[in-house]
């Protein structure tokens, strides 16, 4: 028998093996005895699975952890066949998927030494009264959030006033708030969140929020409204107000065996051997503890 046919063989028995312990299946002996594989370690000279967990450091990105497995007994030869796979969360803040708003284009409605709205209104109007502070772009596939950023020379005297960006796809006629969620993309311009303080500048930056798909494509007027000012008295001042235009990218994760070539691992730990292997998770973004359970498996 060639080599190659050997290897071919010894694949196909492999893949049988894993499909076997997957469904638990029985085999009729030739002496008429029943040969049956219950899974995990069944025998644990020849193959061997279980489970594992892993937190995410804080240090990155990227940001990555890593198992050691320790195979008992140890296998007479280095497997020929080890897998890890997700198997679950411990901790709230992991998932299985994360996507995170990555800005690509910024509308600049103001920015210079400082324009006053004086009396600002308690009633839901345009910036200063005026149009002289309106932009518009088209808008482009795969744009689907916004972040709103305001910087405050002088803050109203309010406790509740409010900019909030709005948006138009009829030159005007019809606005609409830029949020496909009421209030997400709402910044807060009092003075005690909006105003120049001791220790410097504090910009308000909300977002990022959803905007609606049916927007890409389309030729968009967007313009600040402000409400909730004290009217007359209430003279704020703003210098930089800007929209920020995001698209969605996916952040996938991957766990992995160290030293598997096909497995794109990054190369943390030793390769797999006659005693044990190495599991690796990483991720680009961790929003909080991030702990996984992990299955794995290992085959001679």
């Amino acid at each position: 028998m060639s080599v190659t046919n050997d290897l071919r063989i010894r694949r196909f028995i492999l893949a049988g093996i894993m499909l076997a312990v997957c469904l638990g299946l029985s085999f009729q002996g030739v002496g008429g005895g029943t040969v049956s594989i219950g899974g995990c370690n069944s025998p644990a000279s020849l193959i061997q699975c279980g489970t594992t967990t892993c937190t995410l450091n804080q240090l990155g990105p990227p940001y990555f952890c890593s198992a050691t497995v320790t195979f008992n007994p140890a296998f007479t030869n280095i497997p020929s066949y080890v897998s890890a796979q997700w198997a679950g969360c411990n901790t709230a803040s992991c998932h299985f998927e994360t996507f995170t708003a990555i800005p690509i284009a910024s509308l600049t409605m103001q920015s210079d030494n400082g324009e006053t709205w004086a009396n600002m209104p308690a009633a839901s109007t345009e910036i200063y009264g005026t149009h002289a502070h309106e932009a518009s772009m088209l808008i482009q596939t795969g744009i689907t959030s916004a972040y709103f950023s305001v910087l405050c020379i002088q803050g109203s005297i309010s406790a509740t006033a409010t900019l909030r960006p709005q948006y138009s796809t009829d030159g005007g006629n019809t606005w609409n708030e830029l949020s496909a969620t009421t209030g997400l993309l709402d910044a807060s311009v009092d003075a005690s969140d909006c105003s120049f303080t001791t220790s410097g500048v504090e910009p308000i930056t909300v977002g990022p929020a959803g905007i609606l798909p049916a927007l890409a494509g389309m030729l968009t007027q967007f313009r600040i409204v402000g409400f909730n000012g004290n009217g007359l008295g209430d003279n704020v001042i703003f210098n930089n107000i800007q929209i920020i235009l995001a698209i969605q990218m996916s952040n996938p994760f991957w766990t992995c065996v160290n030293g598997v070539a096909n497995q794109a691992c990054p190369t943390f730990g030793p390769a797999p051997s006659k005693t044990g292997m190495t599991i690796t998770v990483e991720s680009m973004v961790v929003p909080g503890t991030w702990s996984q359970g992990m299955n794995w498996i290992a085959i001679e």
